[in-house]
């Protein structure tokens, strides 16, 4: 996996994690923003085919439905909770492909350590 690919995850990573804070403070034109700059890095990295697909096509999906979601109301305070259309936590589908894609390359630049 190229450092690039990973840079995208990393900046897809945190705008998720920015976007959720806002989403759930109440901050919903700003979250918005955030998620489009998690969009957009999530399809950039997936479109470097070095990533996880499936776990990342599945973030993505998640992401843009919340946007859906949020668009749809119309400046209307959500009353779904952002845990209903994205996975949090240690369970994210982004995280995990985050860490997948860290360890290979951790494994390419150091090479197997103490077997």
């Amino acid at each position: 996996a190229s450092f690039e690919a990973e840079d995208h995850l990393r900046m897809a990573s945190v705008a998720e994690a920015e976007a959720i804070q806002l989403d759930k403070a109440g901050d919903v034109p700003a979250a918005l923003e955030k998620y489009a700059a998690c969009i957009q890095e999530l399809s950039t990295a997936l479109s470097s085919r070095e990533v996880d697909g499936e776990k990342l096509q599945k973030s993505l999906e998640q992401v843009e439905s919340r946007v859906t979601y949020l668009r749809e109301l119309e400046g209307a305070a959500p009353a779904v909770p952002v845990e209903s259309h994205i996975t949090v936590g240690k369970d994210s589908k982004l995280v995990a492909a985050c860490a997948t894609l860290g360890a290979a390359g951790g494994l390419m630049l150091l090479g197997p350590v103490g077997a």
